[in-house]
């Protein structure tokens, strides 16, 4: 059910999971305040926890809800079939070719463009039923050539992108820029029909949209075309170019993929109404959705808020039972900036003032320092609901260390306090065991404990700080392919252990003082006592 819609950096179910289910018991309330597409909100409602389910991030909290909400499956097959009669000749009519085969109307799948200029086409017959790889005819440069000069017939986001060159966004770029001209004006069609779906039937509707925002990636210009899967002893096992799929950013290849839109969103109704069965059989009528968090102490099992986490004002002091999220790792994803294609179809507005990233926008303000700082402030808040004793659970994945001093700081500062570190794995290990070396190698679950009197973390003597980084670094200098960044995670995770408060600056000044450091290509290449 997770793979019905996109969104990234999700974690293994299994092991979220695994972690609720060791620190909570039916009836616990679980917090995400970082909710991304829900998973830790679902698997909270499948171990029959409540969930209470938070993120800045509209389309995030869109998902969270279409996933986990249940909804009559012959009612969304009903609607489907009438979208379906209402739109799909209409905008196959975009697709309209020649089949060099029997010489009647065939309709397009893919078009490999590259460029300005179609190079391959796809298509399909429906009466010799061929579905094969055409080189484009003057019958097809003249079609597009037609659907330039046509108005998109519809409302379309107009929205701007924000200029930010590391996801390869332009200072002029638009969300049109992404779509070609043809499944621009197919797009407008079947949004407009999905539109008409009157408001009594408010879950389908959604749902509807859910499927359309799924689809909207693969009909865009950033689907790459692969040429070299497939090779077994130097030959290709297939010569035809395959389908790549929108990584992240907005990279538009120089050559890429116009895919059908009507085949995009019946491959996609196709996946969600399969998720939705397993939606309805994990969760089903478990999932009854708070007004706010008195009405989930009642009678419900969930509470979804677009909202920061640096201000949970929604929620009493003491009154969650766990926290497992995945908070924003620095700058490796700008979340808002990613999801604007999404939010602007949907209308949904982005708090981007209030967002906790690192951004290389020059438009946006948001540097490492404003990272630290609301992250502090997150933690604060997130400390201030957690019941005394419990525990809290944060994911991390960064290449720099400077980020994990940004996100760990502020978890010390408000009062949490170490347990453990393992590394997120395909399958879950004991949540007691401690494998920290191997985890700082890769993704972290990082769990802390909220005592039940808040203690405050020490500050050592320079001595004692030196003594203790120097033994770190001597203990995991000789581990062979380490890095710098996993020696510093490691003096981190350390320093947390012993209840010292992190300094970055007096930590690097001590490994220069004591040790000869090379690196290449990001690898140690020589760490040394002087």
């Amino acid at each position: 059910m997770y793979a019905m819609h996109k969104y990234w950096a999700k974690k293994a179910y299994n092991v979220i999971n695994t972690f609720i289910e060791n620190f909570t018991d039916k009836g616990d309330i679980v917090l995400d305040p970082f909710a991304g597409c829900g998973v830790t909100a679902c698997e909270a409602l499948k171990l029959k926890r409540k969930a209470i389910a938070i993120d800045l991030n509209p389309i995030a909290t869109f998902i969270t809800r279409m996933t986990a909400i249940p909804v009559n499956l012959l009612e969304f097959k009903k609607t489907f079939e009438k979208i379906s009669h209402a739109v799909k000749d209409k905008i196959n009519s975009l697709y309209v070719t020649e089949c060099p085969k029997c010489n009647t109307k065939a309709i397009i799948t893919h078009t490999i463009w590259k460029g300005p200029s179609p190079q391959k086409i796809r298509f399909w017959c429906p009466y010799c039923k061929a579905d094969s790889w055409k080189a484009p005819a003057h019958i097809d440069i003249e079609k597009i050539k037609e659907i330039e000069k046509i108005e998109v017939p519809h409302w379309y986001p107009k929205q701007t992108l924000i200029w930010n060159t590391r996801v390869n966004v332009d200072e002029s770029m638009s969300v049109p820029d992404l779509f070609s001209k043809r499944n621009l004006i197919a797009l407008s069609i079947l949004y407009n029909e999905i539109q008409k779906i009157p408001e009594e039937q408010k879950d389908i509707k959604n749902l509807m949209k859910f499927v359309f925002t799924s689809a909207l990636p693969q009909t865009s210009k950033m689907v790459f075309v692969i040429k070299r899967r497939g090779k077994v002893e130097g030959k290709r096992k297939n010569k035809q170019p395959e389908v790549g799929s929108w990584v992240a950013g907005y990279w538009i290849p120089s050559e890429h993929f116009e895919i059908n839109v009507w085949r995009c969103f019946l491959n996609r109704y196709k996946r969600v109404l399969k998720g939705k069965k397993e939606s309805n059989e994990g969760i089903g009528y478990h999932y009854k959705e708070a007004e706010n968090f008195d009405d989930l102490l009642r009678n419900s099992s969930i509470y979804i808020l677009t909202q920061s986490a640096t201000n949970l004002h929604n929620i009493p002091d003491e009154s969650v039972d766990y926290v497992f999220t995945d908070p924003p790792h620095g700058d490796r994803l700008p979340y808002l900036e990613l999801s604007i294609m999404w939010n602007s179809w949907l209308g949904f507005n982005s708090d981007f003032d209030n967002e906790i990233v690192i951004s290389n926008s020059p438009l946006r303000k948001k540097t490492i320092e404003d990272y630290r700082n609301r992250m502090y402030k997150a933690f604060m808040e997130i400390y201030r609901v957690l019941k005394p004793n419990k525990y809290m659970s944060v994911t991390f994945n960064s290449r720099h260390a400077e980020v994990l001093y940004a996100l760990l700081t502020p978890c010390a500062e408000a009062g949490f306090e170490l347990v453990n570190v393992l590394p997120l794995q395909a399958s879950a290990p004991s949540v007691m065991q401690d494998t920290r070396l191997g985890a700082l190698r890769g993704d972290l679950i990082i769990t802390f404990w909220k005592p039940i009197v808040r203690r405050s973390y020490d500050r050592l003597s320079k001595n004692d700080f030196e003594i203790l980084v120097k033994k770190t670094v001597e203990e995991v200098m000789s581990k062979r392919g380490i890095t710098m960044n996993q020696i510093l995670r490691e003096i981190i995770m350390v320093l947390l252990e012993n209840r010292v408060l992190l300094s970055k600056e007096e930590t690097f000044k001590i490994l220069r003082k004591y040790f000869v450091i090379e690196e290449e290509n990001g690898r140690l290449k020589r760490i040394e006592r002087r």
